[in-house]
């Protein structure tokens, strides 16, 4: 990757399409259709114009629900324009320092907003608009956060259009706040909206939380995703969605979205985007007729290498995670390719029909290599829920002769060098083929728990008494609590969870799907190892629900169940912040199998010593 001082080269190549996978495109879920409205008269330049008494009307209530195709002709924004260019921002995420700064960051962010507006402003080319895609305002849509925005963002000389992030609207805290949406409460959804249609009218005249308009000969989709429960079930829009695409099939198109549709590999975000049906419908559409040039997200706040590592290109459309503009980036374990602060934005230049985007660290231009194909099929975890998972009859390549055919998993991001976190398949002095999950005791994380893991779905049926057998070799230290393997065995009925039984070498974190998931209903079992040895472990399912059964109440039920997901994991939390001692995790599995019938005499064992019901196994932070 180079990067190079004032310079606007082009960087990225033409790509040409590629072929989405058919078995992965699913079915859609069914959402009504919506109509089309103008967009209401904002005056010449709404970005500069007296805003103070700007109100929401009736109409603008009506109307901010329905996606719609916008006329932007009162921004200067028409389909005359055949050469021009654009500004992307994404997570500009600022506010009032003095109001509800939770974070303690708006100060410096704002700071580092302002420094993007003057660097925007110095381009040699001043773009015809910028779109912000998600997260103007950091914490949760005050007023005076949006005030302050305005005042930075309307400094900038081209209009500013707005898109829904997360911070855009109230956080449910529990199911009686007021941050989750309902169909069948439309004022509950207007007030967690309003601040932001309101903010967003005041910028551009806007009054959409989500809609479309044509420059010149380029279609944009302003697409939200805000992560909230109850969102597309009170605001389907998908339907339109798949009609607009449908329209401008002809025509390239750049579609925008806070939350990403593909991986970035950090870990701490897996369990923080869209639930895996929306990601997965997301990418169907966008997908279908091979004509969307680029699919920009914000959310991760991910640094500039990072951000070229981790863009896909998927039947012609480049999927990028933008850098922030303004909001600190995360850690991802390596050093970024340019300086603090590692804010920036996207500069996309179009004549016609050909686009070119150009990543900017204030006046410098940063290069995109050559970009792989995304294979959704890789990422199985990320587009799906357990209970969507592939079921196999039995468990498939359990000895991992051919890799990890038939295991599901996440990306996995790599640091250029020493890799900290790895899923490799070795060979073993003892083992032809062993499973190796690694988590180096540098966590590329930050302060997040980080989890390497696969798993596989089964079919229980005519699987009455299912008993799980590995074998199992872990690094020689003692974990202290900071680190640990995992076998999980998993219930499913249908879409309903069960419940789950953890099986532990050291500890278990309490959200072992994820730093932002909710802690499931599952018990844990304590399991002996011998360290720098092949251990041999069996878990008898229905003995130890039995056991589980009869020492508390649980919902756990074997004769319940039609599908079990079997997880192989490693997680750490690194350096102990209170006795400093640094916990790495290397975890090796070989030959995994699943029996399903015959008597089962044996008890659950690891290392030649019975597991044992540990309810004070779950490490809390």
């Amino acid at each position: 990757m180079k990067q190079s001082n004032n310079s606007r080269r082009n960087f990225i190549k033409t790509f040409g399409k590629i072929g989405a996978s058919s078995a992965f495109m699913l079915g859609a879920p069914v959402v009504s259709s919506a109509s089309r409205s103008p967009l209401l008269s904002g005056g010449a330049n709404p970005a500069k114009s007296a805003h103070s008494h700007v109100v929401l009307t009736a109409a603008d209530r009506k109307e901010y629900g329905i996606p719609a195709k916008l006329d932007l002709s009162s921004l200067g924004l028409t389909q005359k324009k055949k050469k021009y260019s654009f500004v992307i921002l994404a997570d500009t995420q600022g506010g009032d320092p003095t109001v509800a700064n939770k974070h303690g960051r708006i100060g410096p962010t704002n700071e580092r907003i302002k420094l993007i507006v003057q660097s925007i402003n110095r381009e040699p080319v001043q773009p015809d608009f910028v779109i912000v895609v998600g997260d103007v305002v950091d914490d949760e849509a005050q007023v005076e956060h949006f005030e302050m925005m305005h005042s930075i963002l309307a400094e900038i000389n081209a209009p500013v259009l707005y898109e829904i992030g997360n911070h855009e609207t109230p956080y449910p805290s529990n199911a009686s706040t007021p941050g989750i949406f309902s169909p069948e409460d439309e004022e509950n959804n207007y007030q967690l909206l309003s601040n932001y249609i309101l903010a967003q009218k005041k910028m551009s005249g806007i009054n959409r939380i989500c809609y479309s308009y044509d420059v010149g000969d380029v279609h944009f989709i302003v697409f939200p995703n805000p992560m909230r429960p109850g969102f597309f079930e009170s605001y389907p829009l998908f339907e339109w969605l798949e009609q607009d695409l449908l329209a401008h099939k002809d025509q390239p198109v750049v579609f925008f979205h806070h939350t990403p549709v593909v991986p970035t590999g950090h870990n701490g975000i897996v369990s923080y985007s869209e639930v895996p049906s929306i990601k997965r419908r997301m990418l169907e559409l966008v997908a279908a007729h091979g004509n969307v040039k680029y699919a920009v997200s914000g959310h991760i706040h991910i640094p500039f290498r990072s951000s070229l590592k981790t863009a896909k290109v998927y039947n012609g459309t480049t999927y990028i995670n933008l850098p922030s503009g303004g909001i600190g980036t995360r850690n991802y374990g390596e050093q970024d390719i340019v300086s603090d602060p590692t804010v920036g934005y996207a500069v996309v230049d179009v004549d016609g029909t050909e686009m070119d985007m150009k990543l900017k660290h204030f006046d410098d231009v940063v290069d995109l290599p050559q970009l792989s194909e995304f294979n959704p099929d890789d990422c199985k975890l990320w587009f799906y829920e357990d209970w969507e998972l592939p079921a196999f009859n039995a468990l498939q390549n359990g000895g991992f002769s051919k890799g990890l055919d038939h295991w599901s998993k996440y990306l996995i991001y790599k640091q250029d060098r020493n890799p900290r976190v790895t899923q490799d398949v070795i060979k073993d002095a003892q083992k032809t083929n062993a499973l190796e999950l690694y988590i180096d005791k540098d966590v590329p994380y930050g302060s997040h728990v980080t989890f390497n893991q696969v798993a596989q779905m089964i079919d229980l049926q005519g699987k009455d008494k299912p008993c799980l057998n590995f074998e199992y070799k872990i690094n020689g230290q003692e974990f202290l609590g900071n680190a640990g393997g995992v076998v999980s065995v998993a219930l499913y009925r249908g879409e309903k969870n069960l419940g789950k039984i953890v099986y532990c070498f050291g500890k278990a974190y309490e959200k072992i799907d994820g730093t932002y998931t909710s802690t499931y209903d599952y018990v844990h079992y304590n399991c002996h190892y011998e360290p720098d040895a092949w251990n041999k472990g069996q878990i008898n399912i229905a003995d130890d629900i039995a056991r589980i059964q009869s020492d508390r109440k649980s919902r756990l039920s074997l004769k319940d169940a039609d599908k079990v997901k079997i997880t192989l994991q490693a997680w750490t939390r690194g350096k102990n912040w209170k006795t400093m001692e640094d916990s790495q995790i290397r975890i090796q599995f070989a030959d995994v199998a699943l029996s399903g019938t015959g008597r089962i005499s044996a008890s659950s064992f690891a290392g030649q010593k019975p597991v044992l019901l540990d309810l004070d196994q779950v490490m809390q932070w």
